[in-house]
Parts: C-alpha cells; structure tokens; sequence
C-alpha cells in the first residue's frame, strides 16, 4: 500500500485512483496542526510515503506564513519519520526553485536560485528532505493537469467551449514571450498589439482570423499583446511560444481600449474577472502596467 499526504489536489486526485492507494485529506491529517507523523505512518505500514501536499498560490505565499509551514517544515518532518520506519519517500517540489532566467532547459544539477518566496520554500523544503532522509526521491514538476481540477488544459478548453468568449490580451513583462499561433477546428480573430511605447508602431493591432479550413498561422513577436475572441461553437487553438510560461510575469492590455480601437467581431463578449482589469494603454505608456 502506498500513503499519499494531500487529497484534492491534481497529482493526489490522480493517485487516488490507483489500487492500493490511502490519500489523506485535511479531515484525516490537518498538516497546519502538529502531526505525529511518526505514527501515522507506523499505523498504515505503507511500502511508500507521497508527499503531495503544499501551498501553490505563488503571489500569497509572499506574505503568507503558511508556505513554509507546508512547503518546508511539513516535508522534513514527513520525511524524518520516513527515515526512521525505513519507509521510501517520494516528495514533489517545483521548477519554481529555479530563477527562471536563460533558454536552455534546466536539468537537476543546475544550481537553484528562486527569485520569490514561494520557490524559496519549496528549495528549503527539498534541503530539509535531503538532510534527513536517505531514501527519497524529489520530482520537481512545472505545469501538472489532469481531469479532476481546474488547470491549465481545462482553462484553455473553457475558453474555446463556445462563441463569444474573449480572452484578453496578455504579454509576460519580464519574459516576453514570441508566439506561433494557429486554429486546428473552428475559427477564431485573433489579435496581436504593439505595447512598447518605444515603438513607431505603439498602440497599433493586427487582427486575423484563424480556422481548421484556412489554415492560416500569426506570429506574436516578444512583448506583443495577444488576445483572441471564438467565432465558432468549438474552436482548438495551438500556441507554439519562445519561452515558458510564468503566471506571476502576466500582464496586459484591456480588450477595448479605445485608443487602439479593435474591432472585434462579435457583439456581446464573454471575458473572465481578470481580464475585465487590465491596463489601459495610456498606463502601459506611462509604466503602470
């Protein structure tokens, strides 16, 4: 039998419906209250020890105690008690332990060198591991999806689930990203906009329309606002992008800013709560964004 700490998450959901799997939620094991690890482990005799639990919103782990409380005193503690019952312990950590920076791949030799706090509690926890187990194994994992949670995958799926959904215009401001984009099935318009107020062309868009029978592709260059609108009931669009992925760099533009203008092609659109409060361009020219 293997124990996994943490129930609701993507991996510990995933785990959960393996044979031979007990997950224990915050019901069974409240990890923000003292535990006698020692013993829960002792009571379960598993041939394996999961730690899936940790404190994932990355901005409120910068304020927030409890992100090392769970991401480093948790994880030692666990694995201490792996230790002594001679029980292997297998710990998830993140490529947030990395600063982010270059664009080569990072490999597990690299040095670690978290630029917030939540990546420096997942590196303390990962020393507290290696300090006082021997036998484990650390997986540090970037993006994790599965069918069970909201994530990744699901969030882009919901966006093409139907027409008239907007999503806003997005750029990452300290790792712009380029993009190739294109739409496999449906169509969509999709909108790139120059925001670099150093630019000649500042302010000004480009809008296309993309679907599975036109086979067109744009290309996003670094720094450009990008946002599209789904002109189809369904609609499977592709990004290939430079650089990965950093939700704490987002930033971007408000879809209807009337200085740029676009037009849209659709009459009511639905946008998310985030994307209702981006910046207009006038801030984005004065450095606000």
């Amino acid at each position: 039998m293997k124990l996994v700490f943490g129930s609701s998450g993507q991996v510990a959901s995933a785990l959960k419906l393996m044979p031979d799997v007990v997950a224990l939620g915050r019901k069974d094991c409240d990890l923000m209250k003292r535990q006698n690890f020692h013993e829960i482990i002792k009571h379960y005799a598993p041939s394996a020890v999961v730690n899936a639990a940790a404190y994932t919103q990355v901005d409120d782990a910068e304020f927030d105690e409890k992100a090392f409380q769970l991401n480093s005193v948790v994880p030692k503690e666990i694995a201490s008690s792996c230790k002594t019952l001679g029980v292997p312990f297998v710990h998830l950590s993140t490529d947030y332990v990395f600063s982010g920076k270059g664009t080569l791949p990072w490999k597990p030799e690299h040095q670690a060198f978290p630029i917030n706090r939540y990546g420096k509690s997942k590196l303390e926890g990962e020393h507290a591991v290696s300090s006082c187990c021997d036998n484990y194994v650390i997986l540090r994992t970037s993006w994790t999806f599965s069918n069970s949670r909201s994530n990744f995958v699901t969030a882009i799926a919901s966006i093409a689930e139907g027409a008239e959904v907007l999503r806003g215009l997005h750029l990452q401001k300290s790792r712009p990203q380029g993009k190739l984009v294109n739409c496999s099935v449906g169509s969509v318009f999709d909108v790139a906009v120059d925001v670099d107020p150093r630019s000649s062309s500042f302010g000004v868009y480009v809008g296309v329309e993309l679907s599975g029978k036109n086979h067109r592709q744009l290309w996003i260059p670094p720094g450009y606002a990008h946002g599209f609108c789904v002109l189809s009931e369904t609609a499977d669009f592709h990004y290939k992008c430079t650089d990965l992925y950093f939700p704490n760099d987002e930033g971007g533009l408000i879809w209807n800013d009337p200085e740029v203008g676009i037009e849209w092609p659709i009459e009511a659109p639905s946008l998310s709560e985030k994307d209702l409060k981006l910046s207009t361009l006038d801030q984005i020219r004065r450095g606000l964004i």
